[in-house]
């Protein structure tokens, strides 16, 4: 799940997930919109606030394992 998808979830402004996080509001924008993606420490703390529900992949555009697959040639 996106960082942004899980605030719109719980209904939590960035500020707020800030204050949660022990960062700035500013750190979680860049982070929504995917100008930065979190440190080690920030990352383990953002694990630890959503339970899991947002890691460490979810701050790449990773393709999905269908669209790979089909694009993936037989030997």
């Amino acid at each position: 799940m996106k960082l942004r998808d899980f605030m719109l979830a719980r209904e939590l402004s960035e500020a707020q997930l800030g204050r949660l996080l022990g960062i700035g509001q500013a750190t979680v924008n860049r982070y929504v919109r995917g100008e930065r993606i979190p440190r080690p420490e920030v990352m383990r703390r953002i694990v630890e606030v959503t339970k899991g529900a947002v890691g460490p992949a979810d701050f790449y555009d990773l393709p999905v394992a269908e669209s790979v697959a089909s694009t993936a040639k037989v030997a």
